[in-house]
């Protein structure tokens, strides 16, 4: 019986988790306000949505508090909205540096794009074979497409890695090279060759 409901709490704990994940990727997205069916078609996705405007969103209105991703999420509306505050920002922040832009998401480029639209002195820093936060809306197109956005930008690549030995280096180069979207690069080592790399299965 303690296993039985031991499952039961276990499947429900998964069950609220993946529903907060999907509402957290629709706001990743800018879903949720400007919410319809031509952009969210799956009807537990709507169901999902529905109950996040419902319940949760009134909770933390209700409370007075925002999360993370309200955070981010109304930043950006409130320069859509607001012309006269997003001009007030511009100014204010004429110098934009983003690090880790490999792992921004859609919501954090567009207030990246925001406020950088009249000036574009923005730097950005990342590296594309090295996202990791996909499941947190992470999208590496943020940096492989950053040209299309701030045509004038120049690159510039930091390809001697100076913690792993030449042998990782050479094993990761090898690896990267299947990625069919990348900015290319070849990462050397000046450090001792290193002890071979063994496979274990």
């Amino acid at each position: 019986k303690e296993l039985e409901e031991s499952t039961e709490v276990y499947c429900f704990a998964k069950t609220l988790y993946e529903e907060i994940e999907k509402i957290s990727k629709f706001r990743f997205y800018l879903l949720t306000d400007a919410f319809n069916k031509q952009r969210v078609k799956n009807i537990k996705d709507v169901e999902a949505l529905l109950i996040y405007r419902r319940t949760y969103q009134k909770r933390l209105m209700d409370s007075n508090v925002l999360d993370f991703d309200d955070i981010i999420m109304l930043t950006v509306r409130l320069f859509l909205e607001n012309p006269d505050r997003l001009m007030y920002y511009q100014e204010k922040f004429k110098y934009v540096l983003v690090d880790e832009y490999q792992d921004t998401n859609y919501a954090q480029q567009t207030i990246v794009l925001q406020l950088t639209k009249e000036h574009h002195k923005v730097c950005v820093v990342g590296d594309d074979a090295q996202s990791i936060y996909g499941f947190r809306g992470a999208n590496i197109d943020n940096i492989l497409n950053f040209n299309k956005f701030y045509s004038d930008a120049k690159m510039f690549k930091l390809e001697q890695n100076y913690r792993s030995t030449q042998l990782i280096v050479k094993a990761a180069n090898s690896l990267i090279s299947h990625n069919q979207h990348q900015i290319p690069k070849e990462v050397f080592s000046e450090n001792d060759s290193g002890e071979k790399l063994v496979l274990k299965h």
